[in-house]
C-alpha cells in the first residue's frame, strides 16, 4: 500500500562517523562483524550499484562471509535522492540482523502504528493497527523515511565496515573467462569493463544497478524485451513541514475512489511525503523525472488538483508547500526464473522489478541481499550451487509480489461506484474478522530460514 519514489535529486555530503558515536545496536553489529568466523575472506565480490540494495548486500556478505566487497556506482557524486521509501517487517530484518533497524527506525525515519484507509470525501473506510503481531518481539515496526536519508545511513555503517564505494564507474560490460583456476570460486573468473577504461577482476558479480540494467543486459542478451510500461503514472512529493493535522503522526493514510486513481501519504520524520497514482495511456517519457521549476510544479499541482477534485486530503495536501516533487511512469518486467549466468547474477529491480503498489521494491531488494548471503553460506565453496538456491527463492517470491501488486493497483483503482463500495465493505469485513489487513504473507518473510527450510 506504501509507496517508494524513485531516484533524482542533489548532491549531499555523506558523513562517516567513528564507530563510538553510532547507535548501540550499530556498535554491536561491528563488534559481531570483527569477531565473525571469516567463512570466506578471499572470495572477490563486486557489487554493481549503490542504490539501497547494493550497500546492504555488501555489508551482509562482509558479516557473514568474512569477505570484503568492491561497490561500484555509475554516478560520480552520491545525491539527495528520491522522496520516500516504507521500510516494511520483512525489509527490517534484514537491517536488523545488520544491528541498523532500530537506529533507522527511531533516529532517521517515523514509524508506522496504524494504516487509515479514507473514501474521497475523508470518511473513515478501516483504521487498523500495522501488523505488531509480526514484531517478534524485535522491536521492529513499519517506517517512513526519505530514501536520501536511509542511504546517507547505509553508507555511513559501510564506511565504519571498511567496505570501498568506487564512483564514476559506469559497467560496459562483463567478460567471463572459466580457465583462471585458483580463484575463491575456484572454476570461474568475472571480469568488468568499465566506462573509463578500467577492469576489475571478481570471482561473484552481483548487478543491484536498477531497472534498466546492464548487468542484466550481459546476462539476458539485447534482445530481451524492455521493462513493460503499466499505464500508471505517479507524482511523488515530499512537503516543506510534517503537516500533522493531514497526516497524524505514525499513521499511513490512503484515499481510495471510485475512480483509475487514489493517493498515499505518510509521515518521514520532519517531513512527509504523498503520491497520486493515475492512469497514462501512452508513456511520456519527455514529462517524467525530478521536477525542480516552481511554475512546473504549480501546472502540475493544478492538473492534480483538477483530477482529484472534490477528494478532500488531496485538496488540502496540495495546497501546501513540497520541497521535493517526481513525476513518473511505472514500469515492471513479465517474470522469470532465470538472471543468473556463471557468476554473475542479479538483485532487486534488475532481477524483478514490481510496481510500487504493495511498496516492496526496496524490501524486496533488502530479501534479495538477505536469501543470496545466506545461500553463498550455505553453499560456501560453490558459488554457482549458491546462485542456483537464491535464483531458484527468489524468482517464486519475485512472481508472488508482482502478481499482488498489480492485484492491488487494480482493487485500489476501481471505476465503478458499486464495485468499489463492495470493495470498502469487504475490507471492513476483513477488517472485523482479522483485526488488521492481512500481508502475513509479505511482512512474515525472513530470509535465513526460508534458506534453511530449503536446504
Amino acid at each position: 500500500m506504501l509507496r517508494a519514489a524513485p531516484r533524482a535529486g542533489r548532491t549531499v555530503r555523506i558523513l562517516a562517523h567513528p564507530v563510538e558515536q553510532l547507535h548501540p545496536t550499530v556498535r554491536a553489529a561491528h563488534s559481531r562483524t570483527a569477531n565473525s568466523s571469516s567463512a570466506w575472506p578471499g572470495l572477490r565480490v563486486a557489487v554493481v550499484g549503490c542504490g539501497v540494495g547494493g550497500p546492504v548486500l555488501a555489508m551482509m556478505l562482509k558479516k557473514y562471509l568474512g569477505c570484503t566487497p568492491v561497490v561500484f556506482e555509475r554516478v560520480y557524486d552520491i545525491k539527495e535522492v528520491g522522496a520516500g521509501i516504507s521500510l516494511a517487517h520483512n525489509g527490517l530484518r534484514v537491517l536488523d540482523s545488520l544491528g541498523l533497524a532500530q537506529k533507522i527506525q527511531n533516529e532517521v525515519g517515523e514509524v508506522a502504528h496504524f494504516t487509515e484507509v479514507l473514501k474521497p470525501n475523508g470518511k473513515r473506510i478501516v483504521h487498523v493497527p500495522t501488523a505488531a503481531r509480526f514484531d517478534e518481539g524485535r522491536g521492529l515496526c513499519m517506517t517512513g523515511i526519505r530514501r536520501y536519508r536511509l542511504l546517507n545511513a547505509l553508507l555511513e555503517h559501510m564506511r565504519q565496515m571498511d567496505i570501498p564505494l568506487k564512483l564514476g564507474k559506469q559497467l560496459a560490460d562483463i567478460q567471463q573467462d572459466t580457465s583462471k583456476a585458483g580463484s575463491a570460486s575456484g572454476k570461474q573468473v568475472a571480469t568488468l569493463l568499465f566506462r573509463d577504461g578500467s577492469s576489475y577482476e571478481a570471482d561473484l558479480v552481483v548487478g543491484c544497478d536498477g531497472l534498466r540494467s546492464t548487468t542484466r543486459t550481459v546476462i539476458k542478451g539485447k534482445d530481451e524485451p524492455p521493462p513493460r510500461y503499466t499505464g500508471d503514472e505517479v507524482v511523488f512529493a515530499v512537503t516543506m513541514d510534517r503537516n500533522h493535522d493531514l497526516v497524524p503522526a505514525h499513521t499511513i493514510r490512503m484515499v481510495y475512489g471510485p475512480g483509475q486513481q487514489h493517493f498515499g501519504s505518510y509521515g518521514l520524520g520532519p517531513d512527509c511525503t504523498w503520491f497520486t497514482s493515475t492512469t497514462r495511456k501512452e508513456p511520456s517519457p519527455e514529462t517524467w523525472g525530478a521536477v525542480t521549476d516552481p511554475a512546473t510544479m504549480d501546472d502540475i499541482k493544478e492538473e492534480l488538483a483538477e483530477r482529484f477534485k472534490g477528494w478532500k486530503l488531496v485538496e488540502s495536501m496540495l495546497e501546501r508547500e513540497v520541497a521535493v516533487m517526481i513525476r513518473v511512469g511505472i514500469y515492471d518486467r513479465e517474470k522469470t526464473d532465470n538472471w543468473t549466468r556463471g557468476v554473475v547474477t542479479l538483485a532487486g529491480d534488475a532481477a524483478s522489478p514490481i510496481p510500487p503498489n504493495l511498496g516492496q521494491g526496496g524490501n524486496k531488494a533488502l530479501e534479495d541481499a538477505g536469501v543470496l548471503t545466506h545461500c553463498l553460506l550455505r553453499h560456501k565453496g560453490d558459488i554457482p550451487a549458491g546462485l542456483q538456491l537464491y535464483q531458484s527463492l527468489r524468482s517464486k517470491r519475485a512472481a508472488d509480489l508482482l502478481k499482488y501488486s498489480r492485484q492491488a493497483n487494480q482493487v485500489a483503482n476501481l471505476g465503478n461506484p458499486v464495485a468499489a463500495a463492495a470493495r470498502n465493505a469487504l475490507l471492513r469485513g476483513i477488517v472485523a474478522v482479522k483485526g488488521t489487513i492481512p500481508n502475513e504473507w509479505m511482512w512474515k518473510y525472513d530470509c535465513e530460514a526460508e534458506v534453511h527450510k530449503a536446504s
